[in-house]
């Protein structure tokens, strides 16, 4: 890259298309002003930074912070008014404008031209001014993600925002406090048998090349247990901080960037730093993981008025990307507010949100936090960016907020008493666990809350008999159970949405509601993926796939259509009949029977085989 002059910048700021709307804000800068500080005045005392962490929640938990960054040196030339203040938590963004002239009677008139201001405020967890500098950020998030990490969760850092916000200096800060923090955690903890490894790559839409070799292509795969990985990314382990730090500036030597209007090394490309916690006392345990991801900044028209041909292709694919990301996050907040109701959170539709899945799902079988940092710029020429950052992030909290209250679910473990987790433990271990020992005192909800290392090591402890493997099968059935009773909840909200109508069949049209629900929950959820220019209506691939000898009946829950890609994705479930009972146990075996209804199988698999009963036989 080549760093753009103070003085070039200056000449295209003079010509943008933003200068010309602000040149007659500008002028009238002195009027704006004490409206400005009077809203200003209005926010509350500045709160001292606390991030909570919620003990037992076996939620998906996403804590939105803002941060916002100083002006920049064209920004200060230009002498550019500050539009966006914060008072922890609170974020205001004031609105200079115009007021017309109104016509009153007799021929009376208030004149128009008179400065006012529209105020815009948002809370959030955390709000962070231009006088918080990186070591304030890091120690209000960093953590309680380390320590769920060490643990066995998955924690997950990202900084969104446009172009030219601060992401990648504030990713640049933390990434160099967690490379000292993390060892010094890791080594404080008795006995922790964990061995580090990391991982870089970016997403350059929906390519992604690993960092740390050469640029290489991997892939971003989910497989038939729903965890997604990084397939064919190079990983190295690390054992102190220098071996981090020399990683990570490989990766930032390999990482795709460009001078722009807005700064002189605009990332553009998506930068992942994963980081896999490995167990080696507990090789039963599943690793933990810490996610770090710059994100590429949005860009508006104004942002790319300047960009030559190759930058606005990867405009394109950066927006794009992107915009999946703003419906995972909306459906997200949406689907946090009601959880009486089923929201799809399309995460499957690009690359990044997928990678992200674990930060969107509200319920997921694994302890998840992520934090997501809105950056956004301090002045009037970047309103618009701003206020769009703001409005997309904050609903997150607003939402899990204002949840309505439903009744808990007593098959669940996670509303459980400890009396009744208690009965559970000696009945399904033939009294062979003491309860005494694994949960003395802990509700259902506590007790799954807790590391898996820690359940694990309960169960074996003071009982010789009980082998790893098996401890980690007897935490498996109690996770099946809260894993199923959450399908059977999804299933039940899309079936009142659905007006009862879950799928298609050709047989029991007269059951009532209790045998469907029951049947329903019983069969294997598959995802199916068609070449087709086109969308197919729900009625017509239902009946094309009843025409077939080897299935018997089919429920279909989700499709969405994607033209970039001529491709349609079904999430389904099917019955087979007893002649062809195993043809469905094999990916390609499932493409060659659905290609038979003259569709062509881009993709077949199962999406969830937690929820089939003889994957967790004894």
């Amino acid at each position: 890259f080549h760093t753009m002059e103070l003085k070039d910048r200056l000449d295209l700021l003079k010509v943008s298309k933003i200068s010309q709307k602000l040149e007659k804000l500008m002028e009238c800068a002195d009027k704006f002003e004490p409206l400005i500080s009077t809203e200003v005045g209005k926010l509350g005392t500045k709160e001292v930074f606390k991030c909570s962490n919620k003990e037992d929640s076996l939620e998906s938990e996403m804590v939105v912070c803002v941060r916002v960054r100083p002006r920049l040196s064209h920004e200060v030339s230009s002498n550019y008014m500050m539009s966006t203040f914060t008072s922890n938590p609170e974020v205001l963004v004031v609105e200079p404008s115009f007021r017309r002239s109104v016509h009153i009677g007799d021929g009376g008139q208030i004149p128009g031209d008179m400065p006012r201001i529209t105020p815009n405020k948002f809370t959030v967890d955390m709000a962070f001014g231009e006088e918080d500098d990186n070591n304030v950020v890091y120690e209000a998030v960093a953590q309680p993600l380390i320590d769920l990490s060490l643990q066995g969760g998955i924690s997950t850092i990202f900084a969104y925002g446009q172009t030219g916000s601060g992401k990648t200096f504030t990713i640049s800060g933390i990434l160099d406090k967690l490379a000292v923090d993390l060892f010094n955690r890791k080594d404080g903890k008795e006995d922790n048998g964990l061995k580090l490894h990391l991982s870089y790559i970016q997403l350059l839409g929906n390519v992604a090349t690993d960092l740390l070799d050469d640029n290489t292509k991997v892939d971003i795969l989910e497989d038939k247990f729903g965890k997604v990985n990084i397939v064919g990314a190079k990983e190295e382990e690390i054992t102190n901080t220098e071996d981090f730090m020399n990683l990570i500036t490989t990766a930032a030597e390999h990482r795709s960037t460009s001078t722009t209007m807005k700064n002189d090394t605009s990332s553009r490309s998506h930068a992942v730093c994963r980081v896999r916690l490995e167990n080696t006392t507990f090789r039963e345990a599943e690793d933990g993981f810490l996610f770090i991801i710059d994100l590429a900044g949005s860009e508006n028209a104004a942002d790319s008025q300047f960009h030559d041909k190759s930058r606005i292709k990867e405009t394109k694919e950066i927006n794009k990307s992107l915009m999946c990301l703003k419906d995972c996050i909306r459906n997200r907040a949406k689907s946090a507010s009601e959880p009486q109701s089923f929201v799809h959170i399309p995460f499957r539709q690009s690359k990044l949100s997928l990678l992200l899945k674990d930060a969107f799902e509200l319920e997921s079988h694994r302890l998840c936090r992520t934090v997501v940092f809105a950056n956004i710029a301090p002045t009037l020429a970047d309103n618009a960016m701003t206020l769009n950052t703001l409005r997309y992030v904050a609903p997150i909290k607003m939402g899990v907020k204002n949840r309505t209250k439903i009744a808990p679910n007593p098959k669940s473990p996670a509303n459980w008493s400890n009396e009744k987790l208690v009965e559970w433990v000696k009945k399904e271990s033939n009294g062979k666990i003491d309860s005494n020992t694994l949960c003395p005192w802990e509700s259902g909800k506590q007790f799954l809350s807790l590391p898996e290392t820690e359940i694990l090591k309960r169960i074996m402890e003071n009982n010789p008999k009980i082998t790893e493997k098996k401890a980690k099968d007897f935490y498996v059935r109690l996770w099946k159970l809260l894993v199923d009773e959450r399908i059977k909840e999804r299933k039940a909200k899309m079936k009142k949405q659905t007006g009862g109508k879950l799928g298609i069949s050709r047989n029991h049209e007269n059951d009532d509601d209790e045998e469907r629900i029951a049947r329903n929950n019983e069969l294997p959820e598959i995802e199916l993926k068609i070449e087709t220019a086109t969308q197919i209506s729900d009625k017509d691939f239902s009946e094309k796939v009843l025409k077939l000898d080897e299935i018997d009946e089919v429920k279909l829950f989700t499709v969405s259509h994607s033209s970039q890609e001529n491709a349609q994705r079904f999430f389904i479930q099917i019955k087979t009949d007893d002649e062809h009972a195993t043809w469905h146990l094999t990916s390609e075996t499932m493409k060659k029977v659905f290609s038979k209804t003259g569709l062509k199988a881009l993709y077949c698999d199962f999406r969830d085989v937690r929820s089939e009963d003889s994957k967790f036989e004894q």
